[in-house]
């Protein structure tokens, strides 16, 4: 699938998650392999890597040797794979919309009592699947959908809240329609003008509008014609 924006829709590279099953085994103890070395995990990162993975049972016997291995398999499979890539197309956080390397997160991980419906899938980018495991991110579902919570509580809205507003503020500035029409006349942007409006401590005065009371550090800044801007007492010429 290729977006409109011309990026295309793509998995990104899946990690191998081996499950060691015997006699005496009844947790994960976060271990993993980097490059022939032993390399510890957190759970939350176990959880990650397995959410979207190829997954193979190891079997051992009672006295620990390995005893058989399974086939590998994917954790989301064929058609409910595919099903998910074309609801879903981009990354379901709010506002993020990536198409690239995507992963598909269980909102409630199956160790967790989690299963592999449709209703419990969805498919984010490599950034915010890392969120929702180890940066503190919560996926709450809800009658109208997926809520995404950040860590200190508030939620990510499809859309910004709307606030209604009123005349009353603008009523008690006392502006009108004459006073309140932008000056802008379609003139290209002075761009000394405004860098000088920022980073000056005096408020600019405008020589065009108000040439009488420029004051004489804007002296020479493009006045109308025929006309000098020295300060108080300036001259028509």
């Amino acid at each position: 699938m290729a977006a409109e924006d011309g990026e295309r829709l793509s998995s990104a590279p899946r990690f191998l998650v081996q499950l060691h099953v015997g006699e005496g085994m009844c947790e994960i103890d976060g271990i993993g392999d980097s490059v022939g070395t032993p390399l510890a995990v957190s759970p939350a990162t176990a959880e990650r890597l397995s959410c979207d993975a190829y997954a193979e049972r190891v079997l051992h016997a009672s006295n620990g040797e390995v005893s058989g291995i399974s086939s590998r398999a994917s954790v989301i499979r064929g058609r409910l794979r595919r099903l998910i890539l074309a609801r879903d197309r981009c990354c379901t956080v709010p506002g993020c919309g990536r198409r690239g390397r995507a992963e598909i997160h269980h909102f409630q991980h199956r160790g967790k009592g989690g299963t592999n419906s449709t209703v419990n899938l969805g498919l984010t980018c490599r950034y915010h699947h890392h969120l929702l495991h180890e940066g503190g991110w919560i996926a709450v579902g809800t009658d109208e959908g997926i809520e995404f919570h950040l860590p200190d509580g508030r939620i990510i809205r499809p859309t910004p809240t709307l606030t209604t507003g009123n005349d009353s503020d603008v009523a008690a500035h006392g502006r009108g329609v004459d006073d309140g029409r932008c000056q802008w006349i379609g003139d290209r942007l002075d761009l000394d003008m405004a860098l000088t409006c920022l980073f000056s401590e005096q408020p600019w005065i405008d020589p065009w509008r108000f040439p009488r009371t420029a004051g004489p550090e804007h002296a020479g800044r493009g006045g109308p014609p025929g006309l000098v801007s020295v300060g108080a007492g300036e001259l028509l010429t």
